[in-house]
Parts: structure tokens; C-alpha cells; sequence
């Protein structure tokens, strides 16, 4: 081909590059949106544990917080009920309730169950080392069982699931000892056992943790003195930790979740007094794991400011219920769609350059 027949080609190939990079920074996120779904049955919560089987959302515990004293019942309660949504016809069922009251503990889908880790028995209660497992499809509400406790009583942990294998991660006593931990524990369902491996090098809870290329990420979260922006992420093959780049901005009880390969960091606090004075947040992070890079503008934030929110994945949507501002939680679950766009400009350059290099 010659250099004449080639120039038309160039000149195209160039005005698509042009325009491509032209739409980096927040215009790639034009088509995504929040959308805030049917609420939750009484009561409102924040704290709790979500989690997605079968393409249903289970949101678990969690603590009602009413500390206004014109509202009735001024106070906070920690809670046991289990309720499943369903995003395709927009309704809630209640289901068997947990064994165990709490709040801030952790929860994974895992081979057709649910398996929650840790939490506490109530605001600044008792931590506890409680694992139990739900059964959706046993019975008519579906059934509960205990199973082996964990190493330590732990809250603010968070849980991922790697292989056949569930990573519980991170999480604080704010009892007696008042400690934060940077502990792993592998736990096996089969063997109902768990393995200690090697510590996190950042203790904190409030952490948020995700899955991506086979590696656990562990977002944010707070060690009593400060909210942290830290990122570290475990291998499991090799049992070691390496650190990440930063987040853009300090959070803890924040959403963390992974979607088409990148993880989002949602909400949470940027400030801790865990009282009506923390600073809540409604922004929304997106983390590239292949590219160690954070795309600040490339998820629209939440309609409204919330923490103690957790996040899950559902047909490719991300959906976070409940949370809670000052000393009101709150009872709806938003509902994240991601646009057609919302890929990182590095990836969409190098696919479609790929393409454009085809005879």
C-alpha cells in the first residue's frame, strides 16, 4: 500500500484518537447513574452486611440509629433481620433471621450461601467472634447454622472470597482492649477451619475490601487515630502484601466493591468521631487495579452523603443499601448502572488503537 492509499487511513485513525482522548475525565461517566430503588422494610439501618446470591441482594444486621429526641424511640438498635431484594421486579422479602444480633461485621457470598464474620452486639458493645452461615434455599425462609468462631472477636472486618477459600481481613476491638488489628484468617468452608496468615501491614478496621486479577484489595478504613487512604493488596498465592497508591481522599465505612475490573470506593467518612460531627461523604472513587491509578471522576457520586454502607454486585450493577448521616440511618438502597463509556481512557485507547491496526 502506498503512502497516498495510507494517508486517508492515518488522517481517520488520528480523528478517532482525538476524539477519544477528548472525552477522558468526567465526560466518560456521562451515561452512568444512581438510581434510588424501592426501600427497605422497617427499620431503616446502617452497619449492615450485603451480599449477592442468585442475583438477589441480602442485606443483613445492621443498627437502626434514632438519636433525635423529637423522633420516637430515641436510640440505636442493633438488629437480626435478613431481607432479600430482588432488582428485577423492585421487591423485598423477609427471610429467616440470623442466630445473632450485630452489627459491622462482615458477610460473602459463597457456594449457594451466605457467610457472616464478626460484627458487635451493639453500639460500643461486645465484639464478637460469632460465624454463622445462611441456606436461602433451605425452607420456606431459608435456615441458619453456626460454625467454627473465629480466631479473635472482631468488628469493622471485612471478607473476600479468593478460590475455594474466604480471607476475613482487618477490623478493631472497641471493648476493653480498644485495639485495631491487621489480622488474616483463611478460612476454609469444606473443613469449617481457620489458617492465621500474614498481617496486613496497615492495622485498621473500617476497611473495605475487593477482589481483582485474584488479589484482595483492602481500601480505607480507620485505626483510631486517623481515617486513612491507604491501599495494600494480598496475594494469596504467595501469602504476601504490597502497597498501592493511596485513594484521592481519607474514608472508612465506606462501600467497597470490584465491577468489570475496577473497584469502586463509595460514601463513607472522612472524618471519625462516629457521631453526629463526622464528615460524610456521597463521593465515588474508582480504582484500575492493572494501572495502580484512581480516576477520580469517573463514577457520578451518590444522590446523598452516606457511611456504614455496604456495596455488592448484582447483573452487573452495584447496589448499596441503607447507611446513615449524623444520627439518622436511612432505609433506601440506590441502585449504580455504569454508562457505555465508563471504562478507563488508557484501556478504551489501547482496544480501539488494536482494532484500528487490523488490515
Amino acid at each position: 500500500m502506498g503512502i497516498n492509499r495510507l494517508t486517508p487511513y492515518i488522517r481517520f485513525t488520528g480523528l478517532i484518537l482525538i476524539g477519544l482522548l477528548a472525552t477522558t475525565g468526567s465526560s466518560l461517566a456521562a451515561d452512568d447513574t444512581w438510581e434510588r430503588k424501592e426501600n427497605m422494610p422497617d427499620p431503616s439501618r446502617c452497619c449492615a452486611a450485603a451480599a449477592t446470591l442468585n442475583g438477589k441482594v441480602y442485606v443483613i444486621g445492621g443498627i437502626e440509629v434514632n438519636r433525635a429526641p423529637h423522633l420516637p424511640n430515641p436510640g440505636d438498635l442493633t438488629l437480626d433481620v435478613v431481607q432479600e431484594y430482588d432488582p428485577v421486579s423492585d421487591t423485598w422479602a423477609d427471610r429467616r433471621k440470623m442466630p445473632t444480633t450485630r452489627a459491622r461485621m462482615a458477610a460473602v457470598a459463597f457456594d449457594g450461601m451466605i457467610y457472616v464474620f464478626g460484627g458487635v452486639d451493639r453500639r460500643g458493645g461486645r465484639v464478637l467472634d460469632a460465624v454463622e452461615v445462611f441456606n436461602p434455599e433451605a425452607g420456606e425462609r431459608g435456615a441458619w447454622k453456626k460454625l467454627t468462631k473465629l480466631p479473635q472477636a472482631l468488628a469493622a472486618t471485612s471478607a473476600a472470597v479468593v478460590g475455594d477459600k474466604i480471607y476475613v481481613v482487618g477490623g478493631w476491638d472497641r471493648g476493653g482492649q480498644n485495639e485495631v488489628y491487621g489480622t488474616v484468617f483463611e478460612y476454609d468452608p469444606e473443613e469449617d477451619t481457620f489458617d492465621q496468615k500474614r498481617d496486613m501491614p496497615t492495622p485498621r478496621g473500617g476497611l473495605g475490601a475487593a477482589v481483582a486479577q485474584g488479589k484482595i484489595y483492602a481500601v480505607g478504613g480507620w485505626n483510631f487515630e486517623e481515617v486513612l487512604d491507604t491501599v495494600e493488596v494480598y496475594d494469596p498465592a504467595t501469602d504476601t502484601w504490597e502497597t498501592k497508591k493511596p485513594m484521592p481522599i481519607k474514608r472508612a465505612l465506606s462501600g467497597v466493591t470490584t465491577l468489570s475490573g475496577r473497584i469502586f470506593a463509595i460514601g463513607g467518612l472522612s472524618t471519625f468521631s462516629d457521631g453526629e460531627n463526622d464528615e460524610v461523604l456521597k463521593r465515588v472513587d474508582v480504582y484500575n487495579p492493572a494501572l495502580d491509578e484512581w480516576v477520580i471522576d469517573e463514577a457520578v457520586p451518590l444522590p446523598r452523603a452516606r457511611a456504614g454502607i455496604p456495596a455488592t454486585v448484582a447483573s452487573n450493577k452495584i447496589y448499596v443499601p441503607g447507611g446513615r448521616a449524623a444520627i439518622q440511618s436511612f432505609p433506601s438502597i440506590y441502585e449504580y448502572t455504569p454508562g457505555a463509556l465508563a471504562v478507563s481512557p488508557q484501556n478504551k485507547l489501547t482496544t480501539v488503537w488494536a482494532k484500528l491496526k487490523q488490515p
